[in-house]
């Protein structure tokens, strides 16, 4: 998860630098395996195998816990570069298509249509 948090931090500061509606689309595949390790860590400390103790799994669910909502907020700064670039607001952001809105209106040399 410590992994996934620090590609996800080095993409989320290229992405604003740069306007960057790929890379806003990619950071939700991230946020997306963060979200299945974070229920992976339920899974071990929910088994009979985990004997670790009380204290050892509350820890592990709070680290777990806050792996996950750091990839929720590079996700939430990615629908804002798409604010930023296309215009639009979505509360749940299609990120892949506000980049296929992008390209074509480039492709044709026009702003990006929106709906009013």
């Amino acid at each position: 998860m410590a992994s996934i948090a620090e590609q996800m931090v080095i993409k989320t500061g290229a992405i604003i630098a740069s306007n960057d509606l790929a890379g806003a689309a990619t950071l939700k595949t991230q946020d997306d395996r963060m979200d299945e390790l974070h229920r992976e860590v339920f899974r071990v400390l929910l088994s009979e195998e985990f004997t670790s103790g009380t204290e050892a799994a509350i820890d592990a669910t709070l680290l777990s816990r806050y792996y996950e909502r750091f990839g929720d907020h590079a996700v939430s700064v990615a629908h804002r570069v798409v604010y930023l670039v296309t215009g639009e607001w979505h509360d749940e952001v299609n990120l892949d298509e506000a980049l296929e809105m992008r390209t074509a209106a480039s492709a044709r040399g026009t702003a990006p249509v929106r709906d009013s």
